[in-house]
């Protein structure tokens, strides 16, 4: 992976985490809602990276339908999984609290990390399989 690729990886990892902690500072949050979202930020960015790497290897690097199918049916999982297990058992808030800043702040927070941990994902995807980048420069 070229250096701008490893740093845009790394940069889409943080860079939600950054704004978390900057909100915090502003002080519209408590520092509890702060820590516990940084804490499901963190889960998020695992299910971001492992539903990344699938879809660039298997969706976007198939070599067949029958891969293609897998790598799209395993993405879904990996979404639904890593985001049904925040709204079901980590958020712990009712829905009554849905227009409250703190989770608004929450949930915005924790589904951005698991977008740009997608994104970091696929980048971090051809480093693991490294036959990805060579498919790419084959007519």
């Amino acid at each position: 992976m070229p250096p701008s690729q490893r740093w845009q990886a790394w940069l889409a990892l943080t860079l939600p985490i950054v704004v978390m902690l900057g909100v915090s500072l502003i002080g519209r949050v408590a520092s509890y809602v702060v820590g516990h979202t940084l804490l499901g930020m963190l889960g998020a960015a695992v299910g971001g990276l492992a539903a990344g790497v699938t879809v660039k290897r298997f969706v976007a690097h198939g070599k067949n339908n029958a891969e293609v199918v897998f790598g799209l049916g395993a993405t879904t999982a990996i979404g639904v999984v890593a985001i049904g297990y925040f709204y079901l058992f980590y958020i712990d808030k009712d829905m009554q609290n849905i227009l409250t800043p703190a989770r608004n702040i929450e949930q915005m927070s924790i589904f951005v990390e698991f977008l740009t941990a997608q994104y970091a994902g696929s980048l971090w995807a051809q480093r693991l399989f490294p036959h990805l980048e060579q498919s790419n420069e084959e007519p």
